[in-house]
């Protein structure tokens, strides 16, 4: 068994995961500098001043619970 330097390992796994995720599901980098440990802005408010997701997405999140979610998309989800 041969050993390779684990943080070469590290970046080629990680390289491996970023070109597996398309670029349209990627969080744009404006936004994504906005989130941090200590940042004091709330989910929605930053959902708010962006446009990550659509009118009828962000109402969808701010739903109340799980059943009025799922309300929403009676009929449209097929498993």
């Amino acid at each position: 068994m041969v050993s390779q330097d684990w943080q070469a390992l590290i970046d080629e796994k990680r390289a491996q995961r970023e070109a597996s995720i398309p670029s349209k599901w990627r969080i744009p980098g404006h936004v994504a500098d906005k989130v941090s440990p200590t940042a004091s802005v709330s989910a929605f408010e930053l959902l708010e001043e962006t446009d990550i997701l659509s009118k009828e997405e962000r109402e969808i999140t701010e739903r109340e619970n799980l059943s009025c979610a799922l309300d929403h998309f009676e009929g449209k989800i097929h498993f």
